[in-house]
């Protein structure tokens, strides 16, 4: 039986696949965005972790630079709150 095609933003070690959304070039580079957990005031830095338990490695700067220049999508955490 042959496995299931990955959808754009769904990950192999995820339980639940991640929605990656489609990011308008004009919107990521004119707009300030909020996209990485480096933003968020749940992420502790010195730990490198979300202090609500989500996964970070998905929603980490570099992660969604380079996921972004590859296909222009980003995954948005449904949680991320600005200071």
């Amino acid at each position: 039986m042959a496995g299931k095609k990955k959808k754009v933003g769904e990950f192999a070690s995820s339980k639940k696949s991640v929605i990656a959304d489609r990011v308008h070039p004009k919107d990521f580079h004119e707009e300030f965005m909020m996209y990485s957990c480096e933003q968020c005031s749940h992420f502790a830095p010195k730990a490198e972790k979300c202090t609500l338990g989500f996964p970070a490695h998905l929603h980490r700067k570099a992660v969604q630079l380079k996921r972004y220049y590859i296909n222009g999508h980003m995954t948005f955490c449904r949680f991320l709150e600005i200071d």
